[in-house]
């Protein structure tokens, strides 16, 4: 084991930064790529294991700067508002003093009614929906159970949110249907009005083992998304559009870290120990990225590392089942580092998708890197390029509006 791995697995500190709380698998929606399973399943978390998540959490090593909890898998709102209720309020009462506490909670937007408005408002809950573009495309991927379409009543769900004062970020999955449309993709958020959008591309990762990008071919499916990300970038600067795009966002801000400070690299949570902490409905744990903890594999012990119920922070940090994980992690992120030249932009991240499409933890390259940092990265750094040729001619100076992106 070389150097780096070694420091790498220095002695660990439980110190999330994001706790990913999944009350409950279940989902309403049966979209064509979704990785989770048993979305048909209506177990609840239960308030013994609620209570013992926020107690576990609050004994961790927090950080400085507070703490956020993400509200995701399965719909979370198809735990009902009475469970939201109990938690937000036991979250609140046991956070420690000066604590900044933020919660987040993504969902799919057909379940919404002012009531939880009015508790989102309540506890200031920031909102994500998850949105596929225009109805042509959203409706091909992201149906109910029984076939029918969605996108009228995410939309519906979206003006409501805004009516209440709410400003829902937009998170979009890149599938074969939207690649080709850029224009119809950039022109439909920015004009519903969505503050930010993040891009996902459609993956491999838990029980969704072969997305249909990859049915496309690496070298047209490179140059596929190269197009879509490119006309959104030219789109966005010739709007000089306020709407944050969450992949541009990211990587100017890791183009001026990297010429600020020459060693400086991205530290993506996904490869730092426990920086992400996600809590099943039943208790049990997992760390690195949150897909693990919906990704069977009995080498890993479906990538389990402690329950809330009966481990401590400390006894969770020195487990076996940890120890293995994070050795495998860090032998990978070893490899990437040594023969990625991206690797500064990107960090070795996309543990999920490293264990899907290859087996193992020690793999490099996947699908998703290969597009949102080596492909994205090169469209970014040759538009800001060609921005910059075209500026000094007229004498003007380049910023990258990283600031206000």
């Amino acid at each position: 084991m070389n150097e780096s791995i070694r420091t790498m697995l220095g002695a660990p500190s439980v110190r999330p930064a994001l706790v990913i709380l999944q009350p409950t698998a279940r989902c309403n929606l049966n979209c064509t790529y979704c990785y989770l399973p048993d979305r048909q399943d209506r177990a609840l978390m239960s308030d013994e294991v609620l209570d013992a998540a926020v107690s576990f959490v609050f004994a961790c090593d927090l950080p400085d700067d507070g703490i956020e909890f993400l509200w995701h898998a399965g719909e979370p709102l198809a735990a009902g508002p009475a469970f939201y209720e109990r938690a937000f309020a036991l979250i609140a009462k046991r956070a420690p003093v000066g604590l900044r506490v933020r919660h987040i909670l993504q969902m799919n937007g057909t379940l919404l009614n002012q009531s939880w408005c009015d508790l989102f408002v309540r506890y200031q809950v920031d909102t994500g929906l998850s949105v596929d573009g225009p109805a042509e495309i959203h409706d091909a991927n992201r149906r109910t159970w029984s076939g029918r379409a969605t996108h009228a009543k995410v939309m519906r769900s979206y003006h409501l949110l805004r009516r209440n004062g709410l400003s829902p970020g937009a998170l979009c999955v890149l599938t074969p249907e939207s690649l080709s449309w850029p224009d119809r993709m950039y022109e439909f958020f920015r004009d519903a009005g969505f503050g930010s959008v993040g891009f996902n591309v459609e993956e491999s990762e838990g029980v969704y083992h072969h997305s249909r990008l990859r049915d496309i071919g690496p070298d047209q499916l490179r140059a596929s998304y190269d197009s879509f990300m490119r006309r959104m970038w030219q789109r966005w600067r010739a709007d000089g559009s306020k709407m944050i795009i969450r992949e541009f966002h990211e990587m100017l801000g890791g183009i001026v870290r990297t010429r600020q400070e020459a060693a400086r690299v991205r530290e993506p949570l996904e490869a730092v120990p426990f920086s992400i902490l996600t809590i099943r409905r039943d208790g049990r744990l997992s760390t690195f990225s949150p897909e693990l903890a919906s990704t069977p594999s009995g080498e890993y012990g479906d990538f389990i590392v402690g329950n809330v119920l009966v481990d401590t922070p400390a006894e969770v940090a020195r487990s076996a089942a940890f120890g293995r994980l994070r050795r495998d992690v860090a032998i990978g992120q070893d490899r990437c580092r040594s023969g990625c030249q991206y690797y500064a932009l990107c960090g070795g991240g996309f543990q999920s998708n490293r264990f899907t499409e290859h087996g193992s933890l020690h793999a490099t390259e996947t699908l998703t890197c290969r597009l949102h940092r080596q492909t994205l990265a090169d469209v970014v750094v040759g538009e800001l390029a060609s921005e910059s040729r075209r500026l000094r001619s007229g004498g003007v100076q380049l910023t990258t509006g990283v600031g206000d992106s």
